[in-house]
């Protein structure tokens, strides 16, 4: 089982694709397509971006270039990107600069926080009041979508953006 979710106008949630089966998503130009693995029982998970041409078929034998974890990876403060938020000094903004749908949960020190994950579109914003950092959990697409955990700061805005390594297509 793979799971794949394409950037562009039109649904950018992930969705099952089954051995020898298709998967369809309507554009009207080409976008890139995110296919992931679902985690196994050992905690590893893959996943790629693949060019995604309207009009033709992509056929996924192997993810042979993709990058592949155990585990869910933590992204430093220092590899994150954030931008001030003066307007909201007692909120966690996390910006979607991905092309496809993120899903987002936030940790919460006090037991009254809302921790349920919520969906987050591409080039929007959503907020959570939080009182200090806490740990912030993303999948692209949904959970199988090889999720990382951040540092959510108060008074800031964290950019999820392109997870790849520099120079990997």
């Amino acid at each position: 089982m793979l799971y794949g979710a394409v950037s562009g106008s039109g649904n950018n949630s992930q969705w099952p694709i089954r051995p020898g089966q298709q998967q369809h998503w309507f554009r009207s130009a080409d976008e890139i397509i995110h296919i992931s693995t679902p985690m196994s029982d050992a905690g590893e998970q893959s996943a790629q971006v693949y060019k995604a041409r309207v009009g033709m078929v992509l056929h996924i034998q192997t993810l042979g270039r993709q990058e592949k974890r155990r585990g869910i990876r933590f992204v430093s403060v220092e590899e994150a990107r954030y931008t001030g938020n003066a307007a909201k000094p007692g909120s966690i903004g996390i910006q979607n600069d991905l092309g496809f749908d993120i899903f987002v949960s936030v940790f919460s020190t006090l037991q009254n926080g809302d921790t349920s994950q919520y969906k987050v579109k591409p080039k929007c914003t959503s907020y959570w009041t939080r009182s200090c950092p806490e740990s912030v959990f993303v999948g692209v697409g949904s959970a199988p979508g090889l999720p990382q955990a951040y540092v959510g700061r108060p008074g800031f805005i964290l950019h999820i953006r392109d997870w790849r390594p520099n120079g990997a297509h």
